[in-house]
């Protein structure tokens, strides 16, 4: 566990087939892969997207945080599509952005910013 100057604790991150990084949290979140996907593409200079199909009663939230735990960015969106986070005004870095499905959390990951 990474643990921030806030006090937020990190999972360590293990490597995906994707060449991304992420940890799920419990057996439930396997699906999440199928619902919203990683941010495409790490690392990104200017955006990056994640894609998304949910469920009716589903909402996904996205956060993104700087490594001092310092919430930067956040968005939601339901129903299915594609949501561009727009990078441009961060600086060149590690960030960690984690994505809820109704409230409750379902990865963290990292997102690397090369300008």
């Amino acid at each position: 566990m990474f643990v921030c100057e806030r006090g937020i604790e990190f999972p360590v991150l293990l490597p995906t087939d994707a060449g991304d990084y992420t940890v799920f949290k419990n057996d439930e979140t396997t699906a999440l892969q199928d619902k919203v996907s990683l941010a495409i593409p790490n690392p990104t200079a200017n955006e990056t997207s994640f894609n998304y199909q949910l469920e009716t009663n589903e909402t996904a939230k996205l956060s993104v945080f700087d490594l001092n735990g310092r919430l930067l960015q956040q968005a939601a969106w339901a129903g299915s599509g594609t949501y561009v986070l727009n990078t441009s005004q961060m600086s060149t870095g590690m960030y960690i952005y984690t994505i809820s499905i109704n409230g409750t959390e379902q990865t963290r990951a990292k997102l690397t910013i090369i300008k």
